[in-house]
C-alpha cells in the first residue's frame, strides 16, 4: 500500500513505515469514519438506498487509500454483497449491497479495516419494515406494531392502493437506434440494425420497435454507435451487435445479432455503450472497460485494444459511467468526476487538451451529481441544479452563449435549474425539476425539437409542452420518456430511430409507435 501526496509530509513517512511492517502498527495512526448510508430504513430482505460508505484517514483528517475495507452484516440476518472494497485516492470505500434481513427490526452493518475490528470500525444501522410499512414512510404516515400502517388519510389510502407503474420505465439513445426496457424487463429496439443492434437475430432496419431475442429480463440497458448493452436481473452484463474492435466484451470480433454474455463473470450494475468500447461497473463499484483503445478510452494506462473487461486503472470506486467517442468519465462515491482518452476538443475537462490513458480529476474541484457525454462533449450538473459543460462546442453545444472549445467546465447560460442531462454528437438537451425539456446546439436535423433546424447555443425549449421524466439523445436525435411510460423522440430518422413508423425527420416530438415497446 502505498500513500499518496494527499498525506501530509510528516506523517506520510511514518505512515509508509508503520504499513511496511505490519496494519496494526498503524492503528494509532488511523480513523474509520462513517460518511454516508447509515440510520436508513428499508423494507425487509431488500438492500438499503444509499450503500454505506466510509472514510479512512489520519488523525488529522488526511485520507488514507489503497486499504481494504470490509463490510459484515452483524445482526439483523441480512447480508453483504461485495463485502470488501478498497479505498480510493480520497479514503473512501463502499460496500457492494446491504440486504436486510426478513425480519422487521434493526439490522447493523460492521466495517472494519482489514478483516478485523482491531484496527479501527464504523457500525451503520438500518431498520427492516414490512413493504406495507415501506409505502407509509413514502407518504409519512404512521406505523404500528410488527411493521404494520397506521393509515389516517384517504390520500395515504388511496396512494397504497395505486397500482405500480406499468410500461416502459427505461429509453437508451444509440447514435441511429433507440431501446426501451418495460417495468418487466424486456427489452426492446429500434433503428438502424446492420450489424445487429436491435438484437432481435436480423440486420433489417426496424422503424418500429422489435422485443430483443432470448427472453433476458433487464434491469437497465445502454445504446452505442453500433451495438447496445445490457445488465440482466442477475447481474450479468451482455452485449449485441457491431464487434470488430471487441466491443461487445465477449472475446471475440464477431458481431453478434442477439445478447451475448460479457466474458469474466464480474456482476455488474450498469454498463454503458460508447462508440466502439464499453464500460461498466461491478456491484463493488469497480470500473472495467472493454473494445477500441486506440486513445486511451479504456483507461487502464495502455493503448491497446481488449476484447475482454479490463480494469480501469486508480482504483477509483464509481457510481456511474459515460462513454464518448474516445473518451470515458466516472462519477464516484465522493461525487468527483474523472475522465480519460482523447481529450482533443478538451472533452477531458482538466484544463488540457493532451491524451490521457488513465482518470484524471476534472478541473474546478466541483461535486456532481450527474454526468454526461456522448461524442466529444462531456456535461453535468451539481447539487442545486446548475448545468456544466466542457468539450467540443461547433455547434454551441456547450451551451455557453459560444462556439469556443472549453478545456474546463462551463456554465450553461441561461439561469435554468435541471434535473438531468443528456449529450448528442452535435447538441445536448436538459431536463427541468419541472419536467420541461430543452435542447442546445446543433439542430440540421431538428434534434433540439423546437420546429427549427436553426442552431443554438443556448438552452431553446422542446415544442409541444410536453413533461418528460426522462432524456436520451443519439447521433441526431432525440427521445423523452413520459410519466405515463408514453416515448416520444425527434431528430434524424433516415434509419427509423424515432420509432413512428417512418424514416421522415421530425423537427417536433412524435409519438414512438406501440408495440414491442409498449
Amino acid at each position: 500500500m502505498a500513500p499518496t501526496s494527499h498525506i501530509s509530509r510528516p506523517h506520510r513517512a511514518a505512515l509508509i513505515s508503520c504499513l511496511a511492517l505490519a496494519l496494526s502498527a498503524c492503528a494509532s495512526q488511523m480513523q474509520l469514519v462513517k460518511i454516508a448510508g447509515d440510520a436508513q430504513t428499508a423494507t425487509i430482505g431488500a438492500k438499503v438506498d444509499s450503500a454505506p460508505r466510509v472514510r479512512l484517514m489520519t488523525k488529522d483528517g488526511n485520507p488514507i487509500p489503497n486499504v481494504n475495507i470490509t463490510f459484515v452484516a452483524e445482526s439483523g440476518g441480512g447480508r453483504v454483497v461485495g463485502p470488501e472494497a478498497r479505498t480510493d485516492i480520497a479514503g473512501h470505500a463502499v460496500v457492494g449491497e446491504w440486504i436486510l434481513g426478513p425480519n422487521p427490526g434493526r439490522n447493523v452493518l460492521l466495517a472494519t479495516i482489514g478483516s478485523s475490528a482491531t484496527y479501527g470500525s464504523a457500525r451503520f444501522t438500518a431498520t427492516g419494515i414490512t413493504i406495507a410499512a415501506a409505502t407509509a414512510v413514502a407518504l409519512r404516515a404512521p406505523v404500528g406494531p410488527n411493521g404494520s400502517v397506521v393509515v389516517t388519510t384517504v390520500e395515504q389510502a388511496k396512494a397504497m392502493m395505486a397500482p405500480r407503474r406499468r410500461g416502459v420505465i427505461l429509453i437508451a439513445a444509440g447514435f441511429n437506434h433507440t431501446c426501451s426496457v418495460t417495468d418487466t424487463g424486456i427489452a426492446s429496439c429500434w433503428g438502424l440494425n446492420a450489424y445487429g443492434a436491435v438484437g432481435d437475430g436480423t440486420i433489417a432496419t426496424h422503424v418500429n420497435p422489435a422485443a430483443v431475442a432470448g427472453g433476458l429480463v433487464f434491469t437497465m440497458i445502454s445504446a452505442g454507435a453500433n451495438h447496445t448493452c445490457g445488465v440482466n436481473s442477475a447481474g450479468a452484463a451482455y452485449c449485441w451487435g457491431y464487434n470488430a474492435t471487441g466491443v461487445l466484451g465477449d472475446g471475440t470480433s464477431q458481431s453478434r445479432m442477439t445478447p451475448t454474455a460479457v466474458a469474466g463473470g464480474q456482476l455488474f450494475k450498469s454498463v454503458v455503450a460508447g462508440v466502439e468500447h464499453s464500460c461498466g461497473i461491478t456491484i463493488t463499484g469497480a470500473a472495467f472497460c472493454w473494445g477500441e483503445n486506440k486513445e486511451g478510452q479504456l483507461g487502464n494506462g495502455s493503448t491497446t485494444s481488449s476484447p475482454t473487461p479490463a480494469a480501469v486503472s486508480g482504483g477509483l470506486l464509481f457510481t456511474s459511467l459515460v462513454a464518448g467517442t474516445y473518451h470515458t468519465c466516472g462519477l464516484t462515491v465522493s461525487g468527483s468526476a474523472y475522465c480519460w482518452g482523447s481529450n482533443l476538443k478538451g472533452e477531458v475537462g482538466d484544463g488540457s487538451q493532451t491524451r490521457r490513458l488513465t482518470p484524471v480529476a476534472v478541473a474546478g474541484n466541483m461535486s456532481f451529481t450527474m454526468l454526461a457525454t456522448r461524442f466529444s462533449t462531456t456535461c453535468g450538473l451539481i447539487k442545486g441544479g446548475k448545468a456544466y459543460c466542457w468539450g467540443m462546442n461547433d455547434n454551441g453545444q456547450v451551451g455557453d452563449g459560444t462556439t469556443l472549445i472549453r478545456t474546463k467546465p462551463t456554465q450553461v447560460v441561461g439561469g435554468l435549474m435541471m434535473a438531468a442531462l443528456v449529450t448528442g454528437a452535435y447538441h445536448t438537451c436538459a431536463l427541468t425539476p419541472a419536467g420541461a425539456a430543452y435542447c442546445w446546439g446543433g439542430n440540421t436535423r431538428g434534434n433540439l425539437g423546437d420546429g427549427t433546424v436553426v442552431q443554438k447555443t443556448a438552452p431553446t425549449e422542446v415544442s409541444g409542452g410536453l413533461k418528460f421524466e426522462a432524456l436520451v439523445a443519439g447521433f441526431q436525435h432525440t427521445c423523452g420518456l413520459t410519466e405515463q411510460s408514453v416515448v416520444y423522440c425527434w431528430g434524424a430518422n433516415d434509419a427509423g430511430a424515432l420509432g413512428d413508423g417512418t424514416q421522415t425527420t421530425r423537427m417536433e416530438p412524435v409519438l414512438v409507435q406501440s408495440g414491442a415497446a409498449k
